[in-house]
């Protein structure tokens, strides 16, 4: 049966009989142009159409609400271990799966969102905060928008980013139920549109936070990111400035299509690198330079990216670098300041004779170097007094978790780190311990 639509077939806003069935259009000022009637389609087994989804939505939107609102069903569903077969079984005598799959969203998402600084009140499903900014790091990034310029944060999900930027920011996402969350969460203006409809200028400024995940997996690669790279970069040529959210995979050389000067700032929390923000136009303040920043120390340094740092022999300290400034390619600054050098070229494992006090870097005693084999770090240690072994490595030399699991300790002591290391032709344990 092929698709009948019913504005090229004359008919308006009123009813009408379609396949036997009445069918009646009606205009809600509240549904966002996109979704108004432009091609309502018809089929035989059922409707395919924008108002139908959008129907869709507001019944999900109108369960989230019912279920926020609900105080019996979250403590049920946050009391007991929904994982059981027979919680559940308990749970639907009284509520409707739709609620109590929502529920468990729920309060999932809220300890998430606890976990990245967010209140209590914060609403998400489970994908949603796990793709938010952090508000520590979304409040560092903001710093940058303090601006009375219309600023737009586009792809905005649940407001992870918004809620740091300046009060007159109007988060545009094209995911009804994310819009939603993300007014509740900021009280911000927010539109329900595609990111590529807005009409960008030079006046404004934009943060960019493209889709890096499907259903299934989580995306890496900048061809695979939605909208498109060649989009994201369209938005931002029309922008006075701005800032682009991406893995911390990304390099310099990415961007080379990027009409403005731009500088990648890599992100770390917690020990962890968590995004690299793309700052271009107005907002690059450091063109064509990497920036490393640290929230957890409160420490932030830009230079120019350079791998090359000088080479030297395994001395009585040796450094493990902060992974946003190895990221970000900017050891060099700290190694030259500091009189320390690098065991191998791209290692990135520094050493020095004296020790070196730096947030940037995790420093080691040396105590021992040995062969790069099990029965000879055992031997040292059955002669040390050890209670906890911590192995690392680069370049997967070793099975750090292997190595760990084979080597006995005491059970008393101090905790002992080995670096197992390929140094040249050379394969090295450097038995250490952290200071």
């Amino acid at each position: 049966m092929p698709l009948i639509n019913l504005r090229k077939k004359g008919f308006g806003i009123g009813s009408t009989m379609v396949f036997g069935r009445t069918l009646t259009l009606t205009y809600d000022p509240k549904i966002p142009p996109s979704f108004k009637l432009a091609h309502f389609k018809i089929i035989q087994n059922g409707f395919t159409n924008d108002y139908n989804r959008t129907v869709m939505t507001q019944a999900e939107i109108k369960r989230w609400e019912d279920v926020l609102q609900n105080e019996e069903l979250l403590q049920a569903v946050q009391s007991r271990d929904t994982s059981d077969v027979a919680t559940i079984s308990s749970l639907r005598k009284k509520w409707s799966q739709e609620h109590i799959a929502i529920a468990i969203e729920c309060i999932d998402a809220k300890e998430r969102a606890k976990r990245k600084g967010f209140a209590d009140a914060f609403v998400s499903d489970r994908q949603g905060i796990e793709q938010a900014t952090s508000l520590c790091v979304g409040t560092h990034k903001a710093k940058r928008f303090k601006s009375d310029k219309p600023i737009f944060d586009c792809c905005c999900g649940v407001g992870g980013d918004l809620i740091a930027l300046p009060e007159h920011a109007v988060g545009v996402d094209s995911h009804a139920l994310r819009c939603w969350m993300a007014e509740q969460n900021t009280g911000k203006t927010i539109q329900q549109q595609d990111v590529l409809t807005i009409p960008y200028d030079n006046t404004m400024l934009v943060h960019i936070d493209p889709a890096r995940r499907t259903n299934s997996k989580r995306i890496f690669s900048l061809s695979e990111i939605s909208p498109s790279i060649e989009q994201v970069f369209d938005i931002a040529t029309h922008a006075e400035g701005g800032c682009i959210k991406c893995s911390p995979a990304v390099n310099p050389v990415d961007f080379e299509g990027l009409q403005h000067p731009f500088e990648i700032e890599y992100i770390e929390e917690r020990g962890t690198l968590v995004q690299a923000a793309i700052w271009f136009g107005s907002l690059a303040y450091n063109p064509n330079q990497t920036r490393a920043t640290n929230m957890d120390a409160g420490l932030s340094i830009a230079g120019v990216c350079d791998p090359q740092v000088p080479l030297g022999t395994i001395d009585s300290f040796l450094y493990e670098p902060k992974p946003s400034i190895e990221r970000a390619c900017l050891i060099h600054i700290i190694a030259r300041e500091s009189d320390a050098h690098e065991l191998a070229r791209g290692l990135g494992i520094l050493s020095s004779t004296t020790h070196i006090d730096s947030k940037w870097l995790n420093a080691f005693e040396v105590i021992e170097v040995l062969p790069l084999r099990l029965e000879k770090v055992q031997s040292f240690l059955d002669g040390t007094e050890c209670d906890t072994i911590e192995v690392k490595t680069r370049g997967q030399v070793v099975d750090p978790n292997e190595w760990q699991n084979k080597l006995r300790t005491g059970s008393s002591g101090e905790t002992i780190t080995i670096f197992a290391l390929r140094i040249g032709s050379q394969h090295k344990a450097i038995v250490t311990r952290r200071i």
